[in-house]
């Protein structure tokens, strides 16, 4: 039970005004049973539009009892896949795993989180999600190689520059 409870203590004796009558409160928490680790994910440096490779998280049930999975969700711009979503986790270190991803839409900051929703009294389980979008240029070929042209012109040469994730380019020919 979380919250403030009270109570009495109750003792009876031969002495003058008997039962003896001692109140009794405190306050009772509701301990989180399940854990994750690492206990948030941060995605640095992806380029807008691509897909990360996976992270793992491990979800622990910590507390005595077994507790179902029953929801498992990532938002904006990251993806989840789980062994979790549907399966009774056991107590005392049961556990599984969660693979999350980040597809950035723009670039920049982008915050998210995993949700979790299971049986357990705090439900839900929140996972802070951070990662970073970046524009990326890509150039085909990586090289060009211009060779014995001295004092004349060469044959042209392409080279392609595209911008990811939009890929529009631009040729140029280089001499």
């Amino acid at each position: 039970m979380s919250g403030v409870i009270a109570g009495v203590l109750s003792v009876s004796d031969s002495a003058s005004g008997s039962p003896q009558i001692i109140p009794l409160s405190g306050t009772g928490t509701v301990t989180n049973p399940i854990s994750f680790s690492p206990p948030n994910l941060n995605f640095t440096n992806q380029p807008v539009g691509s897909t990360s490779a996976s992270q793992t998280l491990a979800l622990t049930n910590n507390g005595a009892s077994a507790i179902t999975i029953t929801g498992v969700s990532a938002s904006g711009d990251y993806g989840e896949k789980d062994t979790c979503n549907g399966k009774s986790i056991a107590g005392s270190g049961g556990t599984c795993t969660i693979k999350v991803t980040f597809t950035p839409n723009a670039a920049g900051n982008i915050a998210g989180e995993l949700t979790v929703k299971d049986t357990a009294a705090t439900s839900p389980q929140l996972v802070n999600l951070t990662g970073t979008g970046v524009n990326a240029l890509t150039v085909s070929p990586a090289s060009l190689s211009f060779s014995g042209q001295v004092g004349a012109v060469s044959v042209a040469q392409n080279a392609t520059l595209a911008n990811i994730p939009e890929q529009p380019s631009a040729s140029r020919k280089l001499q």
